[in-house]
């Protein structure tokens, strides 16, 4: 099922459903309330504010991203504040919450344009704020930051960065039986909110990637499906 939403195995289902489009009309935005209506007093705050300037940023300046402010984006989602066991597992206390404490998302980050970084694939390590270099992944870097630029439309440009994560099933399967994969994408979601949010409060530009190519990644780190898959990608950068 997974494998079906992502570009690979099976890329002819993956893209603009102009079947239904052709057959039906569009589905409306707005639901007709079949009740009383109460109204709400707008709330404004640092929060609100930060989320209401959130929006997609699609193209990017020439200017290499300063690794202090890529250094900032991932201590504030995926830095390690404590490690502990329950039930027989690790648990791991960071900026954002997942189901049962696991944190089974593992933080990579293809750079094609970072100040002090060479092109290439890296793994965050929360444990001690540092960036592993995957071997010889400057090529894979690069297709995945082109299948990036492509994914998000005809205007788009190629991301200086692109944030991949992706599960380790292994991890979360093994506390939860049959709900494993939906609390994957549950962590993952939170995670992709909470992107967008520490981008915009840091001036960087984010865009979230609707669809992606887990190919590259899977041949240059050499793992599985299984050992580790990607879930999502979130384009970075400096905003035009």
């Amino acid at each position: 099922m997974h494998s079906s939403s992502r570009r690979g195995l099976d890329e002819p289902i993956v893209g603009e459903n102009t079947d239904l489009q052709e057959q039906y009309p569009a589905p409306q935005t707005r639901l007709v309330p079949t009740g009383k209506t109460h109204a709400l007093t707008p709330a404004h705050g640092k929060t609100q504010l930060a989320t209401e300037r959130r929006q997609s940023c699609r193209t990017w300046q020439a200017s290499p991203i300063p690794l202090p402010l890529v250094s900032s984006f991932l201590q504030r989602l995926s830095a390690v504040h404590e490690s502990f066991v329950a039930g027989g597992l690790e648990r791991l206390n960071k900026p954002i919450p997942a189901a049962g404490s696991i944190h089974e998302l593992e933080w990579y980050i293809a750079v094609g344009n970072v100040s002090g970084l060479d092109q290439g694939l890296f793994r965050y390590c929360g444990f001690e704020h540092t960036l592993d270099a995957v071997p010889d992944s400057a090529d894979a870097a690069a297709e995945m930051l082109q299948n990036a630029g492509s994914s998000m439309g005809g205007t788009a440009e190629v991301p200086p960065a692109l944030i991949i994560l992706a599960t380790r099933m292994p991890r979360i399967a093994w506390k939860y039986k049959g709900m494993a994969y939906r609390l994957t994408l549950l962590n993952a979601g939170i995670a992709l909110d909470a992107m967008y949010n520490t981008a915009t409060e840091l001036d960087l530009g984010g865009c979230a990637i609707g669809t992606g190519d887990p190919r590259p990644f899977q041949r240059v780190t050499g793992l599985s499906w299984f050992e580790e898959s990607p879930v999502v990608e979130f384009a970075l950068g400096l905003p035009k």
